[in-house]
């Protein structure tokens, strides 16, 4: 995600991330059983054409030469990001606790940044880092933090697609801060690339209460 905001800005990344919604189905279809539909499967077309829509007007935006590269970066996040909504509501539906669901991921997680860091050399970031980014970084954590356990209280609530839809409102709201606070203008293509996905996340989930209410 990381590697994609840095390439693509947050314009590209968190509209291709709520295609997170989408592998969430599937995935939920395919390991834990939930239904999946066909009219589910129109909505992930529509919202993968969002995105060629999306890329396509960002091609001439002020990014990096390398911008298109923030599209499988963030197609990857996504993924794993499903995955891993998959497997937490899988042991939560067997009894685990949510916030050890939780705790669990989030130390591996640590662990693995921190490993890298070190075997790069570059754990001594942490020591030329300045106390203002610190605190902007530590800001973020809360914010992320508070994030996870909403999400994974969600998934214990509802299924998996229903959940990761609701998260999916980031899409539409993420390019609207970074319009106001960092000044990232979205072009005509773009907005239509976001509408496009908006509306594909809409159909699945619209599918998913018309199975469920059937």
């Amino acid at each position: 995600m990381f590697e994609s905001l840095r390439k693509g800005g947050v314009l590209i990344t968190s509209p291709v991330l709520g295609t997170q919604v989408l592998f969430s189905a599937l995935l939920a279809a395919l390991l834990l059983r939930e239904p999946f539909t066909r009219t589910m499967a129109l909505g992930m077309v529509i919202s993968v054409v969002g995105v060629f829509a999306l890329t396509a007007g960002q091609s001439g935006a002020d990014l990096s030469p390398t911008w298109w590269l923030a599209v499988p970066f963030a197609l990857g996040t996504a993924l794993s990001w499903a995955l891993a909504g998959v497997l937490l509501t899988y042991t939560m539906r067997r009894g685990v606790d949510p916030f050890q669901a939780v705790a669990i991921p989030t130390i591996v997680g640590i662990a693995v940044l921190n490993g890298y860091l070190l075997v790069t050399g570059q754990i001594g970031l942490y020591g030329g880092t300045s106390a203002e980014i610190l605190a902007i970084l530590l800001v973020a954590g809360v914010f992320s933090a508070a994030a996870l356990i909403s999400l994974t209280m969600a998934l214990k609530l509802t299924t998996v697609a229903s959940a990761t839809t609701l998260n999916s409102l980031q899409v539409a709201i993420a390019p609207v801060i970074a319009w106001i606070f960092l000044g990232e203008d979205p072009n005509l293509a773009a907005a239509v690339g976001i509408l496009t996905i908006l509306a594909g996340v809409i159909i699945v989930q619209r599918s998913k209460l018309a199975v469920q209410q059937g």
